[in-house]
């Protein structure tokens, strides 16, 4: 079984959000190329509920582009392919995960070369994949 994170961004480039995973869709880091990206990267989530197989996992998800209106459109589409409010029980990879936003987009930072990156936080509750 794959890394969450890594199901997420093969996820998202499968609806449309990036080319491929290693070359504008990335795992725990955001390297400086290429100018427009997508990062998801887990950070610290809630225990595990005692007798239940499943836990509460949390990304941050980062998407920056040298165009402001081609970062804040590309991580409104992001957005939007994993948190449908109608919709939370996604199928990735081979299970099923609930995912809800816990953010809204919203511009992090514009960079020393004009590059501005917008951030959103997502939790997902799947089973554990130790």
């Amino acid at each position: 079984m794959r890394h969450l994170g890594e199901e997420l961004a093969t996820f998202l480039i499968a609806n449309g959000c990036g080319t491929a995973l290693g070359e504008d869709v990335f795992v725990d880091f955001l390297p400086n190329d290429p100018d427009t990206a997508i990062a998801i990267t887990e950070y610290g989530s809630r225990a595990a509920t005692l007798g239940v197989e499943a836990a509460e996992r949390r990304f941050q998800v980062r998407v920056r582009s040298n165009d402001y209106d081609n970062a804040r459109a590309l991580a409104l589409k992001a957005h939007q392919v994993l948190c449908d409010p109608i919709e939370p029980i996604k199928q990735i990879a081979d299970r099923e995960v609930i995912i809800q936003s816990l953010a809204n987009p919203t511009k992090l930072s514009l960079d020393e070369t004009s590059r501005t990156t917008f951030v959103f936080n997502i939790y997902v509750v799947a089973l554990h994949d130790y």
